[in-house]
C-alpha cells in the first residue's frame, strides 16, 4: 500500500511539473507503561502516519507532510508553492539509488509484546530499584516503552526502500535517604533496537546505586585535577558538541 501511495505522489508530482520528487512515509505504534507502589500507575498507546513530500522544480526546494494519506494533491500544491518562495540552489538535488545491506534495527520480539508483558517489566523494574538497598525509599518514576514502525522511501530517481524498526526503553528515578536526614536522587536509563539489550533489573539497581552513592556528599573547593566522569555525564558534554560536528 505505501509503495503504491508513494508512487502515485511521484507520478502526480512530475505531472505538475517537479523535475524530481522524493516520499518520505512512516507509520508506527509504541507503547509505554509506568508503574507505582506495584501497580500501574499510567499507560499509553499511540498510533502514528505521517507523509513527507520533497520536490525540486527549477533548481528550488519545496517540502510539504500530512498525518493521513487523504488530500495528497493538496500536499503536492503545498510542495510546489513552498518551493516558490526558496532560492535557487544549482546543486539542489535528491540522492540517486544505491544497493545496501541490511542493518540490524527490528526485532521481532518487539513486535510480538502484549501489553501484560510491558506492564510486568514496568513493575519488574520499580521493584528492582527498591530492593536493591534499604536506604532506597521511593522510586519516583519506573517507566517502560517499546514501539515498531515501518518506513518507505521513494524517489524519481529509482530508491524504493522499506524497512522496519523497532525500540525497547527502560528509565528510573529513585530517591534514597540515610539516618541523618540527607537525601538524593538517582536515575538511570537504557534503550536499544534490540529487547535483549535492555536489562530492566540492571537499570534498576543502577539508578539506586547512584542515589546511595551521592548520600553524605559535599562540595570542594575549586581546583585542577584530572576528573574521571560517568558515562551519562560524559555523553552530555558530547551532546553539547555533537551540533558542530553535523553537516546539518
Amino acid at each position: 500500500m505505501k509503495e503504491t501511495l508513494g508512487e502515485d505522489i511521484i507520478k502526480s508530482a512530475v505531472k505538475k511539473g517537479c523535475d524530481a520528487v522524493e516520499v518520505f512515509i512512516k507509520s508506527a505504534r509504541g507503547i509505554s507503561v509506568e508503574a507505582k507502589n506495584g501497580k500501574v500507575e499510567a499507560l499509553e498507546a499511540s498510533r502514528d502516519f505521517g507523509i513527507a513530500i520533497k520536490v525540486i522544480k527549477n533548481h528550488r526546494l519545496g517540502f510539504s507532510f500530512a498525518t493521513s494519506p487523504d488530500g495528497i494533491e493538496k500536499i503536492i500544491d503545498e510542495a510546489l508553492q513552498g518551493a516558490e518562495w526558496t532560492s535557487e540552489d544549482e546543486f539542489v538535488c535528491i540522492p540517486d539509488y544505491v544497493p545496501s545491506g541490511d542493518v540490524s534495527i527490528f526485532d521481532e520480539n518487539i513486535n510480538k509484546l502484549q501489553e501484560e508483558d510491558i506492564i510486568k517489566d514496568a513493575i519488574l523494574l520499580e521493584k528492582s530499584a527498591l530492593d536493591f538497598d534499604g536506604r532506597i525509599k521511593k522510586v519516583r518514576k519506573a517507566e517502560v516503552g517499546a514501539g515498531v514502525g515501518n518506513t518507505t522511501i521513494i524517489n524519481s530517481k529509482g530508491l524504493n526502500v522499506t524497512y522496519e524498526s523497532s525500540y525497547y526503553s527502560a528509565s528510573v528515578s529513585t530517591l534514597a535517604q540515610d539516618s541523618s536526614g540527607d537525601s538524593q536522587m538517582g536515575w538511570d536509563y537504557a534503550s536499544s533496537r534490540r529487547m535483549s539489550d535492555v536489562d530492566i533489573k540492571s537499570v534498576g539497581k543502577e539508578a539506586s546505586t547512584r542515589a546511595v552513592e551521592l548520600l553524605g556528599s559535599r562540595k570542594i573547593s575549586s581546583v585542577k585535577l584530572p576528573l574521571i566522569l560517568s558515562p551519562s555525564v560524559a555523553v552530555d558534554f558530547l551532546e553539547i558538541l555533537s551540533s558542530s560536528l553535523s553537516s546539518e
